[in-house]
This record gives structure tokens, sequence and C-alpha cells, in this order.
């Protein structure tokens, strides 16, 4: 039996759980049975709530599409002597 969707707001404000949370774990699956009836109930009724989804499932996809980019092994040392050169820079 698929929670109302004022049951679903109750679900959520008793977990403490702010809605962006509840919907990252939807989107990685990592809701139980009774959580991803409740919020695909929600998602059914509030359209705006089901295009915010929808934008975040493309966006996870996006970004585990996104190429991986290496910083020079020298990286961190030379950004510390630019920093410590524009300090002195401003003194």
């Amino acid at each position: 039996m698929a929670i109302t969707l004022i049951k679903m707001y109750d679900l959520l404000s008793d977990t403490d759980l702010p809605l962006a949370l509840f919907v990252n774990d939807y989107i990685d699956n990592r809701l139980d049975a009774t959580e991803r009836s409740a919020l695909e109930d929600c998602l059914e009724r509030d359209y705006d709530l089901f295009v915010s989804v929808q934008k975040s499932k493309m966006g996870k996809t996006a970004l585990g599409k996104a190429f991986k980019v290496k910083a020079a092994d020298n990286f961190e040392d030379k950004l510390a002597r630019r920093i410590k050169r524009e300090k002195n820079l401003d003194t």
C-alpha cells in the first residue's frame, strides 16, 4: 500500500531528513520499499518535485561522465608559493 502524500511529508519530518537528501537516496536506490513507494507517490502528485528529481538524475549522470583531471605532481607546492608571493605583494 502506497503512503499518501501527507504521510510522505510526515515521514520526512519524522526522520529529520531534508528532502534533498531523501531525493538523493532515491536516485542512488538507497530507500527501502516503503520510502521509495512513498516518494514515487509524491512524484506522481507534485510535478515540480518530479522535474527536480529528473534534473538531479541528469546532473548525477553528467557528473559521472565528466572526464577526470589530474593535477601536476607539484601543483600544491606551486600553489602554496604563489599564495605566499601574492600575500607578500598585498602587504
